[in-house]
């Protein structure tokens, strides 16, 4: 195979810490910036061997052969499907800008996202030679999603697989159908989604610790 991307690969990753100390408060903020990851474009279906096989990025969509199929009781026929994959196209950065090519394993880049960590703590003597000391932490974990719901979200790709293969016809070239949307019935139109999993929500943790020497 030819050399391609790991998909664990992140492009650029940057990482930064402040911190601001007065009267036993401390105010610490740590931020992360970079590309979510990478992925694939593949096809679905099987070819025989159940391989995954990437995808070709077609110049117009026209060029491919595809199978008419029924949606909710409506019938979603070829120039319907070329019509969507052409628009899905045009909105997708990576391909578009690769029309004419096969998609590079983990050729395509994850949206960037900034994330904010706040942790304050309140250190309290509770001796005058401060051998014993209480300290009071609060940490606000993706911050930023606390004062807009967008923010700290990471975004996937919506549609990895946006052609599955359903044979060959009498000229003996693929045909294919354009996959809906997984879990329901709409064609492809968005490359990304946020996640909704509430991990990438604001969360905050209280701590209290005590400290001695």
């Amino acid at each position: 195979p030819e050399l391609g991307f790991s998909g664990a690969n992140q492009p650029n990753r940057f990482i930064a810490n402040f911190n601001y100390q007065k009267d036993g408060t401390t105010i610490g903020l740590f931020w992360e910036g970079g590309e979510n990851g990478r992925y694939s474009y593949t096809y679905s279906g099987n070819f025989g061997d159940n391989a995954d096989r990437l995808m070709y990025i077609p110049n117009d969509a026209s060029e491919l052969n595809f199978e008419e199929f029924s949606l909710g009781g409506t019938l979603i026929t070829e120039q319907v499907q070329v019509n969507a994959l052409n628009n899905y196209i045009a909105q997708d950065e990576y391909l578009s800008e690769n029309k004419g090519q096969v998609a590079e394993r983990n050729g395509a880049v994850l949206p960037w996202i900034n994330r904010y960590d706040l942790r304050i703590t309140q250190d309290i003597e509770l001796t005058k030679n401060e051998k014993n000391t209480i300290q009071l932490s609060m940490d606000f974990l993706n911050v930023g999603n606390m004062f807009n719901s967008d923010w700290g979200v990471r975004q996937f790709a919506f549609q990895e697989n946006l052609l599955n293969y359903r044979g060959r016809n009498t000229a003996n070239e693929p045909i294919y159908r354009l996959n809906t949307v997984r879990g329901t019935s709409d064609l492809p139109t968005e490359t990304f989604r946020p996640s909704a999993s509430l991990g990438d929500t604001w969360r905050l943790q209280v701590g209290i610790r005590y400290l001695f020497n």
